[in-house]
């Protein structure tokens, strides 16, 4: 990259925060021009730098006026609201629910029903999943379940989780996938990128072939995918179409919106959970999403008031692609 495409960047980085601040409803000016030399670029490096932390600093003091004032169990009549003005309800807090929120996050798609879930964070939404899995399971013997993937924190999570009730199988790769027995396992866990030192790919359209060839028609199959590290890129759309032909296979999207999701702001951590269930098992979506909206209030898994109105705004509801 040459000083002119050094300098091009900068000054296309400083409108970039610009826009964000008026996204936020915050103002601020330039604090750099054109250089063409790499000392004042570097300068102009270092005042770009310090926007995104005045912009970080001033969105978070807003957040933080918007909810200073709100208790922990406010009054019955009490009303609260984000920066937004979007409408929040509770009893205690760690009990909120903002279904206008996650209905804004939530993708809906043909040939399926489903609903998103907003968690403190991907591990806490993770739990709350295996947590699902023994309440849905609770009349089999055992549940079996296979695990594809790099992330140490999901391995220790489903490592502790896994005992003589709840059985885990750790596979390399999706080629070796051929080792579980469809006609028992309950769930699948794949991270499409392995989250080890590699970055490992894993094909994730194999495995929705395999599941469709090899799947007794009537097992129900809970898929969980993990694109923390594909963010919007993932292909969730073309993953569908392709599940739709599955009798009985739920998929479930869970990411991690800490990176990608805000500007590289990093407000707060967030975790989405989506579930999307064959229209035929409809009557299964409701249950779940009473008993994990229920969950999450009980573990207090859930955003703070405070933190809803740090990623109650324009860029965190409409993310990005970075990877085009």
């Amino acid at each position: 990259m040459n000083i002119q495409e050094i300098d091009f960047q900068l000054l296309k980085e400083q409108n970039d925060l610009k826009l964000l601040a008026r996204k936020m409803g915050l103002s601020v000016t330039n604090v750099i021009s054109s250089k063409n030399n790499l000392k004042d670029l570097a300068l102009n490096e270092i005042e770009i730098e310090k926007l995104q932390l005045k912009l970080r600093s001033s969105w978070q003091e807003k957040s933080f006026l918007k909810s200073k004032d709100i208790f922990k169990s406010p009054p019955e009549d009490e009303k609260i609201q984000t920066n937004s003005n979007r409408k929040i309800e509770y009893g205690y807090e760690r009990t909120i629910q903002v279904p206008s929120f996650e209905n804004q996050l939530h993708r809906n798609f043909p040939y399926y029903t489903g609903f998103s879930l907003i968690y403190s964070s991907a591990m806490a939404g993770y739990l709350c999943i295996l947590n699902t899995l023994s309440k849905i399971f609770k009349n089999k013997r055992k549940i079996f379940s296979g695990f594809i993937g790099g992330y140490f924190e999901s391995i220790y999570l489903t490592h502790d989780m896994s005992n003589s009730y709840f059985h885990i199988s750790y596979l390399q790769n999706e080629n070796k996938i051929s080792q579980l027995d469809l006609t028992k396992i309950d769930a699948l866990f794949v991270e499409p990128v392995r989250y080890n030192f590699n970055l490992e790919k894993t094909d994730v359209f194999y495995i929705f072939e395999y599941i469709k060839t090899n799947k007794p028609p009537k097992k129900v199959i809970f898929l969980i995918l993990d694109t923390t590290l594909m963010g919007e890129a993932f292909p969730i759309n073309d993953l569908l179409n392709l599940g739709k032909s599955i009798e009985s296979l739920i998929v479930v999207n869970i990411k991690s919106c800490l990176k990608l999701h805000q500007e590289g702001f990093e407000f707060t951590n967030v975790g989405l959970v989506s579930f999307y269930f064959p229209k035929k098992l409809d009557h299964i979506r409701e249950k779940l999403f009473t008993f994990m909206q229920a969950q999450r209030g009980i573990t207090g898994t859930n955003l703070s008031l405070y933190e809803y109105c740090l990623i109650d705004n324009d860029f965190f509801i409409n993310s990005i692609n970075y990877t085009n």
